[in-house]
């Protein structure tokens, strides 16, 4: 997931770089890596003056986005991949990783959770 580290809040259509590992696309819809998406995210936050923030704009951009097919058809491994990420989430950023978690899974098509 890419973050913008540098001020405003991050939104696809302020921040083009924003997409760059997979939150939002060109059209605001949700989309991500698996394989990298989250760790990144882990490990830039480590180093950020309030992830909190950043997380809470996530959240933001995360529950009015679409998700792309490519999200749609890997959901299952992106959570996995958030879930194992936590573990590297600062701690003040725990608990809404955690919340961001549960509502991309509350949004999961059924059956696939």
């Amino acid at each position: 997931m890419r973050l913008d580290l540098r001020g405003p809040v991050p939104t696809p259509e302020r921040n083009p770089d924003y997409r760059a590992l997979g939150v939002a696309t060109e059209d605001g819809q949700a989309h991500a890596y698996a394989a990298a998406s989250a760790d990144c995210a882990a490990e830039l936050l480590q180093h950020h003056s309030a992830p909190e923030r950043v997380l809470t704009e996530l959240s933001a951009v995360l529950a009015s986005a679409s998700w792309s097919l490519a999200f749609q058809h890997k959901h299952v491994e992106i959570l996995t991949a958030m879930k194992d990420a936590q573990a590297k989430m600062p701690s003040q950023a725990n608990e809404i990783w955690v919340s961001i978690i549960g509502e991309l899974e509350a949004r999961a098509p059924r059956g696939d959770r």
